[in-house]
């Protein structure tokens, strides 16, 4: 086998930016979240979370689906990142 063929099956590991090119079946979702995101501008503010059951894809989906997007749009000034939950969620 050739080992410079890029492998698209990640099993259960996330996707992340630079797999963008391999993230493929759903665009739709990912339009639709950007519309959502910038359909409504307030200066300044601009929220989007995604949730759903562990394993559902959300992480692949945010940042192979959803940043690359948003960055192509020229959206480059957008600030982008993941929370998690934890013990304190309100703690410091």
């Amino acid at each position: 086998p050739d080992s410079n063929v890029l492998n698209p099956y990640r099993g259960l590991r996330p996707y992340s930016a630079v797999d963008a090119p391999t993230f493929y079946g759903r665009v739709r979702l990912v339009q639709r979240l950007v519309q959502q995101l910038l359909a409504r501008p307030r200066p300044g503010v601009r929220f989007l979370s995604v949730l759903g059951p562990s394993g559902s894809g959300k992480t692949s989906l945010v940042q192979a689906g959803l940043w690359p997007e948003l960055r192509r749009q020229d959206a480059a000034s957008a600030l982008f990142t993941i929370e998690h939950p934890s013990l304190d969620p309100f703690g410091s």
